[in-house]
């Protein structure tokens, strides 16, 4: 019904080798605060392999449908993933709020309140 058993085999083998890929390598990597390139060629591969089955029947579009949904649902992971692993707030933002926040507490003891009740209360914004 769906794809043949050749190209079954050949799937679960390119993506055997890409997980395999990223529990090794780059997770690691990512842990260290890197960014790996190395399972982009076997994601390639695997979505040329997806893609050379042209589906005949309407069973087939369908199983070539969810095959491709799936596909994309991984490809947009890996981007999330490398996405995560790269970000870093700049030092210039982290100065910016670390002398914000001195400002804000050196500005409480400027003015005296009796009440510790009322200095820990909130002014509203409005």
């Amino acid at each position: 019904m769906g794809y043949p058993q050749a190209l079954q085999n050949e799937i679960k083998d390119v993506l055997t080798r890409y997980l395999k890929s990223i529990l090794e390598e780059a997770w690691p990597a990512q842990q260290r605060g890197e960014v790996t390139e190395e399972g982009i060629a076997k994601l390639l591969e695997l979505g040329r392999r997806i893609m050379t089955f042209p589906p005949a029947t309407g069973s087939q579009c369908v199983v070539y449908g969810e095959v491709m949904r799936t596909f994309n649902t991984l490809v947009e992971s890996r981007r999330r993933r490398i996405e995560a692993a790269s970000f870093a707030v700049p030092a210039s933002l982290w100065a910016v709020v670390l002398l914000g926040a001195a400002l804000s507490i050196f500005t409480s003891y400027v003015f005296k309140i009796e009440s510790l009740l009322v200095h820990g209360l909130p002014m509203p914004t409005n």
